[in-house]
């Protein structure tokens, strides 16, 4: 089973680029993309860029190029369920792109024509699987599960985030897993996202984004060691 795993940024999954062996780079336009194992387990290991183009882009080229049997989306999200801290987890059950609105032509916003559904769902194997390793972790302090929003924006205002969540019952707020999960969708790859809040999306969200973004790409990347090391039985 190869499993391919992507983020936005060089930092969300640079802890996880350390355990991987027999490291093969490839250095495509505008993205990078490393082959190995992790635990005895295929892997391929993405940095896409950021945003929903450079997302889909790298998504569909992983596809086409490396044939995954899943794909998960690992990185930083603004937390806006007011109970969430920096390092917190959210293990997305669907995903929804906030920004996406044919409402004008009589659609909800967020609902995509072609795909005829709002909500992208996550494969259920693969994000129980992602919460069991999350939630065995003893350095977490809470782990989420629930509806993340993406769009082309870092959101930075309290009212913003308010919006999204009760507009989308989201719980985290990005800007590239909605894209992921879509091109998964079309290609039929099983999909699966794995968060770590940074930020609140709220008022002064860029501040906390500073200090904390680091330590939250820390703690996304570490679930995926412990997922690949519960798939083999390795400790």
């Amino acid at each position: 089973m190869r499993t391919a795993i992507i983020s936005a940024m060089q930092s969300e999954i640079s802890a996880v680029s350390e355990l991987l062996e027999d490291c093969r780079s490839d250095d495509l336009p505008g993205m990078r993309i490393c082959s190995g194992s992790i635990c005895g387990c295929d892997a391929v290991l993405a940095v896409s860029g950021e945003g929903k183009v450079n997302a889909a882009a790298c998504t569909q080229t992983l596809i086409l190029r490396y044939k995954p049997d899943c794909v998960i989306n690992i990185g930083v999200a603004g937390g806006i369920e007011p109970t969430m801290r920096p390092g917190d987890i959210i293990v997305a059950d669907s995903c929804v792109q906030h920004d996406f609105d044919v409402s004008a032509l009589g659609y909800e916003p967020g609902w995509i024509c072609s795909l005829n559904e709002k909500f992208i769902p996550c494969d259920r194997v693969l994000s129980d699987a992602l919460y069991r390793a999350a939630s065995g972790e003893p350095s977490i302090r809470a782990v989420y599960r629930g509806v993340i929003a993406t769009g082309d924006m870092f959101v930075s205002s309290s009212e913003k985030a308010r919006k999204i969540a009760t507009a989308f019952g989201a719980v985290a707020a990005d800007m590239e897993t909605a894209a992921v999960a879509q091109v998964c969708r079309m290609n039929g790859v099983a999909f699966a996202a794995v968060r770590a809040v940074s930020d609140s999306g709220g008022d002064g969200a860029e501040a906390d984004y500073d200090r904390f973004e680091t330590f939250a790409a820390d703690m996304s990347s570490k679930i995926i060691g412990v997922y690949f090391a519960g798939m083999t039985g390795v400790d």
